[in-house]
């Protein structure tokens, strides 16, 4: 199950990048005055039919950007720390770690307005076979952000199929002519039954995943990390994480998240890398994430 999966995220990332330099090749006219987030190799899978975002409508969202270029998303999960999917982050490396930044409450990426930038001093991935789930610890806490809030653990209260969610990010934006915008987007994505999950992808883990996504409305390439929430009374949940995906927005090929009220999830995570000269302070990694 780990290598269909895996499989899946893998050719959609090929397909990007061949997509790219097709599109490089063909004509400098679609250039746009955005980040240059379609000449960076490191851009991973995981929005079609959505809306732009106003400025601050979403605070506690986070671009990973290496080497000052998106690549995925994440979200405030604590005022020092991160959540995005573990493909996002699993090669980070004291050799290469100067060169990934965090920027938190960044609607367009072309400017730095109401954006905090961070480095990186520790992350912390799930060690489950087919999870999808990191940890980024900062090296200085955010100001001024409140988290978001996440559901709690072994509940499917939020996750009730035909219930909406919504995916941002700033990823692909066209499934046939790729498209990576300026500005934060967002669209509605109707959650599904586990079965029609099950039905789609080998790689489907009922304790770990949950999908969402209908034709004509997806997440895509340049969205993984990033938050799929929903809200309830008031207050903003996230309930997983973009993991993975065959396509964007195609008929029977949903989007597949990490799901967060999974303690299976939670209590998988280990430390992969940390920072030598900022070990202290480093939060217990575990399913005790309040």
């Amino acid at each position: 199950m780990q290598m269909r999966s895996r499989k899946k995220m893998a050719v959609r990332v090929m397909a990007w990048m061949a997509g790219m330099l097709a599109l490089t090749a063909a004509s400098l006219a679609f250039a746009t005055p955005r980040a240059s987030v379609e000449n960076n190799p490191r851009i991973d899978p995981r929005i079609i039919g959505g809306n732009e975002v106003s400025r601050g409508k979403y605070p506690f969202m986070a671009s990973l950007q290496f080497d000052g270029q998106h690549f995925c998303g994440g979200s405030l999960y604590r005022q020092d720390v991160v959540i995005t999917a573990a493909h996002c982050v699993n090669d980070v490396t004291d050799r290469n770690a100067a060169e990934h930044t965090v920027t938190i409450g960044q609607t367009l990426l072309s400017d730095g307005i109401g954006a905090q930038r961070r480095r990186i001093r520790a992350v912390a991935i799930s060690t489950l076979p087919a999870s999808d789930l990191a940890l980024v610890f900062l090296d200085k806490r955010v100001s001024g952000v409140v988290p978001v809030s996440l559901p709690t653990l072994g509940s499917d209260a939020l996750y009730r199929p035909g219930q909406t969610a919504t995916v941002m990010g700033w990823g692909n934006t066209d499934a046939e002519l790729p498209f990576f915008p300026n500005r934060l987007r967002e669209v509605d994505v109707p959650i599904l039954a586990p079965e029609e999950c099950a039905a789609s992808y080998e790689g489907y883990e009922l304790g770990t995943h949950f999908c969402a996504g209908v034709r004509g409305k997806d997440s895509c390439q340049g969205d993984s990390g990033g938050p799929i929430i929903r809200s309830v009374g008031g207050r903003v949940y996230q309930i997983g994480v973009v993991s993975f995906g065959e396509g964007c927005a195609e008929q029977g090929a949903p989007g597949v998240y990490a799901n967060l009220s999974s303690g299976e999830l939670w209590n998988s995570l280990r430390f992969i890398w940390v920072q030598p000269a900022r070990r202290k302070g480093l939060h217990t990694v575990g399913s005790n994430r309040r």
